[in-house]
């Protein structure tokens, strides 16, 4: 009967979450409220985590259930989370603190937390919203790394891709709704946000790490076709999917993850040709390489001649003709940038707690009195600097970044050197051993170990990553969400070495 009863209500109830999500996902710090539907999401993680988790050869339903639950229990970063959660509450029940004036010292100073020497916060309901991101992010990890199969694991990816379809088709079209000239016939500026996102360029970020996946997975989709029904549906499925991520990022006018994205693309494209030609995996389906050249062609026509004048080619004109930003916005990022890092400085351990960014709870100490000009609007509620590795610290201080960062560094060292490994001691019939009969033809290359879907989820984690140094972009949870399956997918994606040199010793 439970078994019954599971098979049957999971799947509507998992839809529902999903239909939930898309609804009501808004980034940006406001409402609280519009967090819980996304932090739905991890129920969903969690049933592939621990009731359907894949099963290996001659393993039951229980016995698959068992072996994941255990395999979480040692898994590292099941243990990040768990004090990354204590953290969290610590920091929150331990605030808010408040920011005052000192008449008599001439100063502004922090009013202590109720514990003394512990983390604390300087407002509990923003601050308690990264509680919101563990129970999403760490499901989701665990799922990926102790539960699920290749197949889960593509088709969480594919998840994910269809989500941001939608939410480029939406954005996409509220644009076109936008007018850009008012009824006068002067010209508007652009709106400064796109689809749900908050800003710019959170949505660029967005749409770029989702361009970056689909690119892979297209094309190996592509050259693994084998021309039934539902491989073409699939073929065209990612393609969807990539041309709306793609155009999304055009549209999102972040100049910054335009420029990246082009040049990520360039560099997929370059890998993924040589490694078809290396793998010999058949031809390429030769109708989707010309829809790709055919579209790319008329988007150039109407962008350069038909319309030349639009939004999108401003943007262009300032990638190549720099500056992408103006002086006033330059000048204000790299005030709350400095800002932050004061902040941090006198906040090094504990942080001020998560979300709580802004003028009136915290930068009025830190901000100099030569830069407060630089800063467009005082009186209003400024949530994120041009740094969020910057913000970060400024918020969850050493002990909290550790708590969030080292799971992923962990994770993207550990592929590092697995991939050295194999590169080092593999062969084609013995992975990660040295097998001393084997000739300089059966090494195994970088081609043979890194396929083009990984190589995209690392791309898109890592260009998301370089952004952040300039823009904000983890200011949104499906960001960091994304970010973190893309990451722990790419990971789990390589194969595993059986031996390594200094284990034969």
């Amino acid at each position: 009967m439970r078994s019954f009863l599971l098979s049957k209500i999971i799947v509507p109830l998992h839809l529902a979450i999903i239909a939930a999500f898309l609804a009501w996902v808004q980034p940006g710090p406001e409402n609280v409220a519009s967090y819980l539907p996304i932090a739905f999401l991890a129920l969903g993680f969690v049933a592939m985590m621990l009731l359907f988790p894949a099963a290996r050869e001659g393993e039951g339903v229980e016995d698959a259930r068992y072996r994941a639950l255990c395999s979480i229990k040692r898994d590292y970063f099941f243990v990040f989370a768990i004090l990354a959660v204590a953290f969290v509450l610590i920091q929150t029940l331990n605030g808010p603190r408040d920011l005052i004036y000192v008449r008599a010292r001439r100063t502004w100073e922090y009013t202590s937390g109720i514990f003394k020497g512990f983390p604390s916060c300087l407002d509990m309901l923003l601050s308690i919203q990264a509680l919101f991101t563990i129970i999403v992010v760490a499901p989701a990890v665990l799922a990926i790394r102790d539960s699920l199969g290749k197949k889960g694991r593509r088709l969480s990816i594919e998840f994910l891709l269809g989500v941001a379809t939608l939410l480029g088709l939406y954005g996409l079209y509220s644009y076109a709704e936008t007018p850009s000239t008012n009824t006068v016939g002067i010209r508007l500026p652009p709106p400064p946000s796109f689809a749900t996102f908050a800003t710019r360029t959170e949505a660029g970020a967005y749409f770029l790490m989702n361009a970056c996946a689909a690119f892979g997975y297209l094309f190996m989709a592509m050259a693994d076709d084998d021309g039934e029904g539902e491989g073409k549906w699939h073929i065209r499925f990612l393609f969807l999917s990539f041309l709306v991520s793609l155009v999304s990022t055009l549209f999102s006018l972040s100049c910054l993850s335009i420029s990246v994205l082009a040049v990520a693309l360039v560099i997929l494209a370059a890998y993924t040709i040589v490694y078809v030609v290396k793998a010999s995996l058949g031809e390429l389906s030769i109708v989707t390489l010309a829809a790709i050249v055919i579209i790319g062609a008329v988007a150039g026509f109407l962008h350069f001649i038909a319309y030349p004048e639009n939004r999108l080619h401003d943007c262009t004109e300032k990638i190549f003709n720099g500056p992408w930003q103006t002086k006033e916005e330059v000048a204000e990022r790299t005030a709350m940038t400095d800002a932050a890092w004061q902040m941090f400085k006198d906040n090094s351990i504990g942080g001020v707690g998560t979300s709580c960014y802004g003028l009136e709870k915290g930068f009025p100490k830190y901000m100099r009195k030569e830069n407060w000009s630089a800063v467009k609007d005082p009186d209003s509620r400024h949530w994120r600097c041009g740094n969020d590795f910057a913000q970060g610290l400024a918020e969850r201080g050493s002990v909290g970044t550790i708590l969030f960062l080292a799971p992923f560094v962990v994770m993207l060292v550990t592929s590092i050197v697995r991939i050295i490994t194999l590169v080092r001691y593999g062969t084609k019939y013995k992975q990660g051993f040295k097998s001393t009969s084997a000739s300089e033809a059966d090494r195994i290359g970088l081609y043979d170990i890194m396929t083009p879907d990984a190589l995209g989820l690392f791309f898109a984690a890592g260009c998301a990553t370089g952004l952040s140094f300039f823009v904000p972009v983890f200011g949104s949870q499906l960001n960091i969400l994304t970010w973190a399956v893309f990451l722990a997918v790419a990971s789990m994606s390589l194969p595993k070495p059986n031996k390594s040199k200094r284990s034969r010793r």
